[in-house]
């Protein structure tokens, strides 16, 4: 790999298969799995060391495995906001008795203080998680729905219905607004959905309204995989390896270009740091790139590992003020966690 030595770290606990939340957090980076008990994994960098922190989701009463699918959220009080997530199956998915569906967590890392917020979505399941100023916004599924939680009023409101069909893995929020994808579908005669692209929404938590716009930011069936808010700009990943660029008050939208030409499609993970934007791209086996808006120049790192020929699917990058860089490992029964560290 260019520019960076990697070191593997597994996080091998019980009924772990992915890791699908990655967040930097004071001097630690934390790690949201999919599977048993053990779901929320903190790493000390000065030593790569790593435990489980003690976070907990209630039981299920089954053995549909738990999951933080990107709604790992750092408040600026260094508090995480947690949604409680299930490895579903989106078409054959029966909620057990027991469960009322995906509930909202504040978390202390520090003092491992947990306080229950509410349930996002009755018999649903929490899917992405992003923060604003004085607001949680999130998306649920399988019912595709969007809420928002005011932290200071501790007020959780279900927005309803997003779309027929899936189109999300997370956000941005800038300031009191949060910016995001929708489907817009239709069924078929043969009882399919069809999709005819990905258009922009934007959620205005002071005036909590919800508007489906009609700027279009991916063909067909194309999803956003990744958002960041970065400046004054906002950055989005498409399924087709292209990054985007969005101005939050015009809402115009950009095509930059592909983030590896060379490096297949997906852009799963975004991040800012000093001034460029990185990004973990290359579906089956991601790699790693870095886009510097100044210049309009992208870097191609190239594959992070190549011990994993036939996939190393990347899905959350977060980064130290040094430059370390950190990603997570899924959907290959691996939940390994990746360093890159800048030489």
């Amino acid at each position: 790999m260019d520019g960076y030595t990697v070191k593997e770290i597994p996080l091998k606990y019980e009924d772990a298969v992915a890791i699908t939340a990655v967040k930097v957090c004071g001097d630690k980076v934390y790690f949201g799995l999919t599977g048993g008990d053990a779901i929320l994994i903190e790493l000390d960098p000065a030593s790569d060391s790593i435990r489980d922190t003690g976070f907990r989701f209630p039981s299920k009463g089954n053995k549909i495995l738990n999951k933080i699918h990107n709604s790992l959220a750092k408040g600026p009080d260094d508090l995480f906001y947690i949604g409680h997530g299930s490895n579903i199956n989106m078409d054959k998915w029966e909620f057990p008795p027991v469960f009322d569906g995906g509930h909202l967590y504040s978390y202390d890392p520090r003092s491992g203080a947990t306080e229950d917020l509410g349930l996002a979505a009755a018999r649903s399941t929490v899917h992405a998680l992003e923060i604003g100023d004085g607001f949680l916004f999130g998306y649920t599924i399988p019912d595709n729905h969007l809420f928002a939680h005011d932290l200071q009023l501790g007020e959780l409101t279900d927005l309803g219905n997003i779309s027929g069909s899936y189109s999300n893995h997370n956000f941005a929020c800038a300031g009191k607004k949060a910016f995001g994808a929708y489907a817009r579908a239709q069924q078929s005669s043969q009882d399919k959905l069809l999709v005819e692209g990905t258009y922009l929404f934007v959620y205005d938590h002071e005036e909590r309204t919800y508007e489906p716009t009609e700027q279009i930011i991916a063909p067909a069936k194309l999803v956003m995989d990744s958002w960041v808010a970065a400046s004054d700009r906002i950055y989005g990943g498409r399924g087709d390896g292209v990054l985007i660029e969005l101005d939050p008050e015009t809402r115009e939208v950009r095509e930059i270009g592909i983030a590896r030409p060379n490096g297949g499609t997906r852009i799963t993970g975004l991040a800012e740091h000093d001034g460029k934007i990185f990004g973990t791209a290359g579906f089956p086996v991601m790699g790693l790139f870095s886009y510097e808006p100044a210049s309009g120049e992208f870097r191609d790192y190239g594959k992070v590992t190549e011990e994993y020929p036939r996939i190393c699917y990347f899905h959350g990058i977060d980064i130290l003020p040094d430059g370390r860089v950190y990603v997570g490992e899924t959907d290959s029964n691996r939940p390994n966690a990746y360093v890159l560290e800048p030489v």
